[in-house]
């Protein structure tokens, strides 16, 4: 049963206009400029997340574009959407560059009666893949990857806007799943040194009946075991209380290392961003130890012959905060993954990590040299204790990504 749109959002639509639309296309690309330009000889590796819930059919506030007549009403999903189109067209023109798209909320939903009725919505589901994309879906779950992680040109582009084009406000708010889903995509690749996720959302995080249940508790572990900053662009965050509040929002960005923008006006958030996101994903070129003397931690110069990264007794390691490095890895036991194990990092003062559901494990901000991972893990009742050297080098070369097989350690 394909849900009524309303008159309201029809009036909503219709009061778009091309001046709007206009400045929405220029303000987007600046921005995406900013992204892929910040580097010419790096690709950048972005996942772009659109909230199609039916929140989003509320109307943007008067700012939201610049240059909106005073009383104009536009919907917060269509200022969202032409941003979103028109940085994936600055990337499909660029042509290098690796790109992912996520929806969600935008295949089903509950009608709102005293016994609630799946609505499905029709026009996408003619136009993609079909209502078989449906079955054991709960709108709770509504996500959907409508472009998985790769090189993005034309091609991919002309894929995506047949989707865009069908898409619109409908079911719920998985936000917290879909960034789940956006944070999979990166997991055990070699991702460039530009990567990150935007989000455009109103900021509500809803499921009423799901089968991927996610909260700030299990998200938050997970966004630290990741090395990909989230940037979210607000178009009206939910009160307190509703489950998604602002603060809450803000501690999950920032725990990140991305940021947090309201879309009061496009162009001052574009001017914002811009710096926003280079700084968060270009990393400074090391000088070069030629040109200058290595020192500690502690102020003083480095002990000769001691390679950067080691530690010498009382001393920390040395490096930048431009140097330091990430590793990626994965703990496997034949070709299963395990999960939960704890994975610790001899003489770097980094964090313990965890392996995700699929064996994944990241740590981040690791100073340049050479370490002893060691791994505890439990697979099918039998505990696993293991040592693997591993070499970081300095940023902005790749950090090593590193596979503990556990049957060899037996």
């Amino acid at each position: 049963m394909r849900r009524p749109v309303s008159s309201t959002i029809s009036t909503l639509r219709h009061g778009t206009s091309r001046a709007c639309q206009a400045l929405a296309w220029l303000a987007a690309v600046a921005l995406i400029g900013s992204v892929v330009r910040a580097d010419e000889n790096a690709t950048s590796t972005l996942t772009f997340v659109l909230d199609c819930s039916a929140h989003m059919s509320e109307p943007a506030s008067d700012g939201a574009v610049a240059g909106t007549a005073k009383g104009a009403v536009t919907m917060r999903y269509d200022v969202a959407r032409d941003a979103l189109v028109a940085m994936l067209n600055q990337l499909a023109e660029e042509g290098n560059h690796e790109a992912s798209v996520i929806l969600f909320g935008h295949r089903l939903a509950w009608d709102g009666s005293d016994e609630p009725q799946l609505m499905e919505q029709t026009g996408y589901l003619e136009q993609t893949l079909g209502f078989g994309a449906l079955a054991g879906l709960m709108p709770g779950d509504d996500v959907e990857v409508i472009r998985p992680m790769g090189p993005f040109g034309m091609a991919e582009m002309a894929t995506v806007t047949e989707r865009l084009n069908v898409a619109q406000p409908w079911g719920e708010s998985p936000l917290y799943f879909a960034l789940v889903k956006a944070l999979d995509g990166f997991s055990g690749r070699r991702n460039s040194a530009h990567c990150g996720i935007v989000v455009l959302t109103d900021g509500r995080n809803k499921q009423w009946l799901a089968r991927n249940r996610w909260g700030t508790d299990n998200l938050s572990k997970l966004i630290e075991s990741s090395p990909v900053p989230i940037h979210i662009v607000s178009y009206g965050v939910a009160p307190n209380g509703s489950g998604t509040a602002e603060t809450e929002l803000r501690e999950l960005v920032a725990l990140s290392g991305g940021t947090f923008k309201t879309a009061e006006r496009t162009d001052v958030l574009v001017a914002q961003l811009k710096t926003d996101f280079i700084t968060s994903n270009r990393p400074t070129a090391p000088s070069s130890p030629a040109s200058e003397q290595l020192t500690t931690a502690t102020g003083g110069p480095a002990i000769a012959g001691a390679p950067v990264g080691t530690a010498s007794p009382g001393v920390a390691p040395i490096s930048t905060a431009a140097q330091r490095n990430t590793i990626q890895g994965r703990v496997m036991m034949y070709k299963n993954p395990v999960r939960g194990a704890t994975v610790m990092l001899g003489g770097a003062d980094v964090p313990t990590a965890q392996t995700d559901r699929e064996g994944h494990f990241t740590m981040r901000g690791v100073a340049p040299g050479q370490y002893t991972l060691e791994i505890d893990a439990t697979y099918k009742n039998v505990t696993y204790h293991t040592q693997q050297a591993v070499t970081v080098e300095p940023a902005p070369n790749l950090g090593p990504t590193v596979e503990v097989r556990l049957e060899q350690q037996r």
